[in-house]
């Protein structure tokens, strides 16, 4: 043994020396420790080889003598161990193999959806919510569906074309910008970019027209608000004798005039289309690109926005040329019933305000000729559109009755002071005559350069103005047919303009009126504006008529219990102003009369709302004060004589001094506070100091705001 041991050790010496012989002529790579440390615990790891064949069970069976169905376990150990080797010659696979797998090539489907690709169409399966069947168990389900390859080719197609029209309508968009910042630094020079901006105004891609038109509407409006000047441009025949600056403005303002009228014109066919009117359009605005047209349902909020771009133009430009071209596009279009449509109340609530803001009335005068031609010509006008009248400016108006005199005093003069300063410039020098055409140029110059109003101008046109607004009034009243909805509106506009009504039209109108509140079909609201315009014209001019409006106050005594509690808020300040031109100021009436509406009053409080309550109990307490002999009313242990018959439509004969204010005692014990004090103060005969007197700021309030401030209080409570 010591021998053999000795041989192996000589052997291994020899394979040493070799190996250092070796070394030295081919220097071999050093290994890395990892990989060693890796090679020694690999080594203990028993390894199986697949390759090698395992004895079979009948081999097994006959030299030891026992039965197949005892071996057959081998079949699992055999089926496990091939599936080690080959799963971990897969994973030495896949460290050192760079190419991809199958599922990393395929697109990832966030949906929950699984996709196969087929030679004709492509098949997504999408995994559905389970089921859950009567015995608990949960059943997956499953879609199946094919999508065409001509489909997807569609889907890029319009990928592609979506992307292509971003990009166009982002170029239009910023080419919109660069004309809108040009023409806004430095208008003059750039005027002539106007015209491609009005260009895209008629847009025809199928696709964006809409959203083009309407930014180049918008922008086309704000620069129009910005470089319009604040006068009106008139037309130069004769520019050689002109300078060169000269020649420069007027060749700016004729580009800027006939932008304006493009754009006007644009905005006018637009409204034509929408509204199925399309003879004579000279710019076809309903035509696109691909020959097709736009329908008439698509093109209304195109409509809505060029109506929108008109007003605006009205209210801030009123003083340029094109307004009557304004008007006659936005003056049809108040009396606009399109259902669910706003273009009426746009256009009505622009002329109110026209009226409000117009200083000079020519604007005012143009308008209400274009809305007395509408009446005229219309069958059905709404009632928005005679209200605009209310907002007319009415103060230098002279209606007199010598003003036809005056007029003609007026021309005489004039015609004497030209026939006077013919004479003395006949007798005058030509250079002197000179001087004088020269200064009284520079004069006119001047009136023009001071922008102030000219009182006798103005004066003309308001009274033209209502003249045309009276006309208009008068061939309401007298058509029974269509006064019914338009009654109300006409009423509140002759008690807005009673005052200037001229004395030779009362006898008509009173006529009229008396005929309105015998009818049947007149409603409550109707009957008190009627009363309210009566009492309004006879309070201007008790100077030159001496007339009693007995059948005007008789039908406020019996109308006065028709309020009804939906109605307190319209009906209540027309009572309240009807009351105190009634009573207090004029003060002609007998004291029965007086005794019946006093009673009227406190029988009216109990039936009504806690705001309209407050009101008529101011009212009553101004009537105490102003008549004295109303204190009988609350004193019990004055001498009676007859019955009060409230069920009397006449109040002189109800013989209301036969009765006490027995309401005021119920209204002590009212929910309101403002009611309780008011009660109870009258009760007392409205002390001014002590018990049952009034706070000072409390005390000042007219009826009218009383009602007002005790409705807002109600308001601001719920």
């Amino acid at each position: 043994m010591g021998k053999a041991r000795q041989k192996k050790g000589s052997k291994k010496k020899r394979l040493g020396s070799v190996s250092k012989l070796n070394r030295g002529a081919s220097k071999p790579k050093k290994k890395n420790v990892l990989f060693k440390k890796r090679e020694k615990s690999k080594s203990k790891i028993p390894v199986l080889e697949t390759d090698t064949e395992l004895p079979d069970e009948h081999d097994l069976a006959e030299n030891e003598g026992t039965s197949i169905e005892e071996l057959s376990f081998l079949r699992g150990v055999e089926k496990s161990l091939t599936g080690i080797g080959q799963s971990k010659r897969g994973k030495k696979r896949k460290r050192f193999d760079d190419e991809e797998e199958s599922f990393e090539i395929k697109p990832r489907h966030f949906n929950g959806a699984e996709s196969r690709d087929d030679e004709d169409d492509d098949v997504e399966v999408r995994h559905l919510l389970p089921l859950k069947e009567e015995s608990g168990k949960l059943v997956m389900r499953k879609e199946v569906i094919k999508i065409r390859k001509e489909e997807k080719d569609e889907e890029i197609q319009e990928e592609v074309e979506e992307r292509s029209r971003d990009k166009t309508k982002k170029a239009k968009i910023q080419k919109l910008a660069h004309f809108c910042r040009a023409l806004m630094e430095n208008p003059e020079g750039n005027i002539g970019l106007l015209e491609g901006l009005l260009n895209f105004c008629l847009e025809r891609d199928p696709k964006d027209w809409f959203s083009i038109r309407k930014r180049a509407f918008e922008i086309a409006l704000e620069i129009f608000q910005d470089i319009i000047p604040g006068y009106r441009i008139r037309s130069i025949v004769e520019t050689d004798k002109l300078s060169k600056e000269v020649k420069k403005l007027t060749s700016f303002e004729d580009c800027l005039l006939k932008g304006y009228q493009r754009f006007l014109a644009i905005i006018s066919e637009t409204i034509q289309a929408a509204r199925g009117q399309r003879k004579q359009l000279k710019y076809d605005v309903l035509l696109l690109d691909n020959e097709t047209k736009i329908s008439e349902k698509e093109f209304r909020r195109m409509e809505l926005i060029g109506v929108k771009c008109l007003c605006e133009l009205l209210l801030s430009r009123p003083h340029f040329n094109f307004r009557t071209n304004l008007l006659a596009v936005l003056i049809p279009l108040m009396n606009d019933k399109t259902p669910e449509s706003h273009i009426s109340e746009h256009c009505c609530r622009t002329i109110a305000t026209l009226f409000e803001q117009d200083t000079t009335c020519e604007s005012s005068l143009e308008a209400v000729k274009f809305i007395s031609r509408l009446v005229k010509t219309a069958k059905d006008v709404k009632q928005d559109v005679l209200d605009t009248f209310l907002s007319l400016q009415m103060q230098d108006v002279d209606v007199s009755s010598d003003v036809t005199d005056s007029d003609d005093r007026e021309r005489k003069s004039k015609k004497h002071r030209r026939r006077l300063e013919e004479k003395q410039r006949r007798k005058l020098s030509r250079k002197e005559r000179k001087r004088i055409r020269i200064s009284s140029r520079v004069r006119k110059e001047l009136k023009e350069l001071e922008a102030t109003v000219n009182k006798e101008a103005r004066a003309k046109l308001q009274k033209e103005c209502l003249t045309l607004v009276m006309t208009c009034y008068f061939r309401i009243l007298k058509n029974d047919g269509g006064r019914d909805k338009l009654l109300s509106s006409v009423l509140r506009g002759l008690g807005r303009f009673a005052r200037l009504i001229s004395i030779d039209y009362f006898h008509d109108l009173f006529r009229i009126l008396e005929d309105v509140i015998v009818s049947s079909d007149v409603t409550v609201e109707q009957s008190l504006h009627c009363v309210l315009a009566a009492l309004k014209i006879l309070s201007g001019q008790t100077d030159f008529l001496n007339l009693d409006p007995r059948q005007f106050y008789t039908h406020l005594y019996t109308v006065m219990l028709k309020l009804e509690s939906l109605d307190e808020a319209r009906l209540v300040p027309c009572i309240l102003e009807c009351l105190d031109l009634l009573f207090r100021k004029r003060r002609q009436f007998s004291t029965q009369r007086i005794f019946a509406f006093v009673k009227r009053i406190s029988t009216l409080c109990l039936s009504i709302g806690a705001p309209a309550a407050s009101g008529l109990l101011g009212a009553l307490r101004s009537f105490i004060q102003a008549y004295p002999k109303s204190h009988q009313l609350l004193d019990s242990e004055a001498a009676i004589s007859g019955l009060f018959q409230p069920e009397i439509d006449d109040p002189d004969l109800s013989n209301a001094g036969s009765t006490l204010l027995w309401e005021l005692h119920l209204l002590r014990r009212h929910f309101d506070p403002g009611v309780r004090r008011f009660a109870e103060h009258i009760a007392l005969c409205c002390p001014s100091t002590g018990k049952g007197s009034l706070p000072i700021d409390v005390a000042k309030k007219d009826p009218l705001k009383l009602f007002e401030d005790s409705r807002a209080r109600a308001m601001d409570c719920t």
